[in-house]
């Protein structure tokens, strides 16, 4: 008996999974002969066709739409993308323009100093001169500090000292400053293509570094301003369909929706498959692809399979069923055995108790013969 329970539990689960893929043979099938674009002549299977068309279509266009808005979201996530990048490489580049406007502006103060400053440039920069002069004035300012503290006794040092300090500091921060001025001044020169006019060697390499680089970013404004032209579009896009919200959460909406509506398209499917496979000649007078001849023929070798594993279970049950009453007749006649082990017992003490009672019979009688002696002598 646990023999046969065990292997109808494996054949229960061949039987599941055959089942399995005759729901998906009569899926397909359904669907094979939904692509024929008309019902096949058979009772009962106009409603069932047209029924599957429609929910067949429905789920199309949903897919569709779904698709549809899930690339509008990857083209807006690309997009967006993209001009934080171009945005980083402009602002690298215009940190590198920056550098060679402060190597311009460097050039440019060492020839005015060195006084070989093209006369255009020299008008151009009238800031050039005005700075070199405040700086000359605080330089020659904290030289004269520098030696009358040298000359001055210690005791009245003091105020020079914090007058020399106040100085240094205003000219340590005019120093500084030259950098932002640099750059002021080689971005002017660049602005008013006046950079063939430096002196210097290196002012034809900067002069091309410096296009190079404004090309660059300029391509780079060109890039952003076309994507952020396609953000508006496929925003447009988004107007036109509904959407106005998240693009994630109305895609989840829809994607939810399709399953639901798959669900409905595979039982009708199912359906149709049933009712073609249970008719003999489901496609007569018909001309159809081999493949619905496939699944139509394995679809019916698996229900014979089927058939053959639910016949094993009930042979194997019939089997189960007979060990169980052999069982049942062994117990049966194990009781029988006990029983009249039990009777042949109770025999044999039936035996001894008639035998107690025929020795008090005798017993009786000896006792009454007795006393009829004893009453006879009385009298």
């Amino acid at each position: 008996m646990g023999r046969q329970r065990s292997e109808i539990e494996v054949i229960e689960e061949h039987i599941q999974t055959v089942e399995q893929d005759v729901q998906l043979l009569l899926g397909e099938l359904g669907m094979h002969a939904l692509e024929l674009g008309v019902p096949l002549n058979i009772e009962g299977s106009e409603l069932l066709f047209a029924s599957l068309a429609k929910e067949k279509s429905l789920l199309d266009a949903l897919k569709q739409q779904t698709a549809h808005l899930k690339q509008i979201g990857s083209n807006l996530t690309d997009s967006n993308k993209g001009i934080r990048e171009l945005k980083k490489t402009i602002a690298q580049t215009q940190k590198e323009l920056q550098v060679v406007f402060s190597r311009i502006g460097v050039i440019a103060w060492e020839e005015s100093v060195s006084g070989v400053l093209a006369s255009e440039l020299d008008t151009l920069l009238p800031s050039l001169h005005q700075r070199q002069q405040q700086i000359e004035n605080l330089r020659a300012e904290q030289a004269t500090l520098h030696a009358k503290s040298e000359q001055t006794k210690p005791v009245l040092n003091l105020p020079l000292k914090l007058r020399l300090l106040v100085l240094s500091h205003r000219f340590n921060t005019a120093v500084k400053e030259n950098r932002a001025f640099f750059e002021e001044v080689g971005q002017l020169i660049s602005q008013a293509d006046a950079l063939p006019l430096l002196v210097s060697s290196s002012a034809p390499q900067l002069h091309q570094e410096v296009n190079r680089l404004q090309s660059e970013i300029e391509m780079c404004h060109q890039e952003v301003t076309l994507l952020q032209q396609q953000i508006t579009e496929q925003k447009g896009r988004l107007e036109e369909v509904g959407v106005s919200g998240s693009i994630e959460r109305k895609v989840q909406e829809l994607q939810q929706i399709g399953k639901e509506r798959q669900q409905t398209v595979n039982q009708l499917a199912i359906g149709y498959g049933t009712i073609i496979s249970e008719s003999t000649e489901p496609w007569k007078g018909r001309e159809i692809p081999p493949i619905m001849l496939t699944c139509y023929d394995q679809i019916a070798r698996h229900q014979r399979i089927r058939k053959q594993l639910q016949k094993k279970i009930g042979e194997l049950n019939i089997e189960s069923e007979i060990g169980e009453l052999v069982y049942l007749i062994e117990q049966d006649e194990e009781r029988i055995l006990h029983i009249r082990g039990m009777i042949d017992q109770h025999n044999r003490q039936i035996v001894d108790i008639q035998k107690t009672i025929g020795a008090n019979r005798e017993k009786i009688g000896s006792l009454k013969q007795a006393l009829s002696a004893s009453l006879e002598q009385e009298m």
